[in-house]
């Protein structure tokens, strides 16, 4: 027996748990079939990727820019879109939109006019001018 083919404690495959020999352990060249759990976790991959696809492309074909105006933008877009408000204006209101010291806000969080991701935010403007039409009603300010 010549020491390169000498069985002996050389570590045992990950996968399927065989005794291996030096030669085998030293150059990876044993080949087991592959754990079926692999198999399973790999076909799930798969059909994520293809759902997630599925969902980009969906997305895109129901979203034309041409026609379809964004609705979410950022205080200085708001502003030059809506020219009624100032930018320290709306800084103020969404100052106030949160919770402080006893008060309750102003309610534009909780009507989802405000959206805060990370240090940028956004105003999404039907929501917001409904929110503005809807301080005018309880005001009893109506035009």
């Amino acid at each position: 027996m010549s020491a390169m083919t000498k069985p002996g404690p050389h570590g045992s495959c990950y996968r399927c748990g065989m005794a291996l020999t030096w030669v085998e352990a030293s150059d990876r060249s044993h080949k087991c079939s592959p754990h079926p759990l692999a198999e399973v976790k790999a076909f799930q991959k798969r059909e994520r990727a293809k759902r997630k696809a599925v969902r980009a492309a969906t997305n895109c074909a129901n979203t034309d820019t041409a026609t379809h105006a964004p609705t979410l933008f950022t205080v200085e877009q708001f502003v030059a879109r809506e020219p009624a408000f100032t930018a320290l204006a709306l800084r103020n209101l969404i100052f106030k939109a949160e919770p402080r010291h006893g008060s309750k806000g102003n309610g534009l969080i909780e009507c989802g006019a405000i959206i805060r991701l990370g240090r940028k935010v956004l105003i999404h403007e039907a929501r917001f001018l409904s929110w503005v039409d809807a301080q005018m009603g309880e005001r009893g300010h109506d035009a």
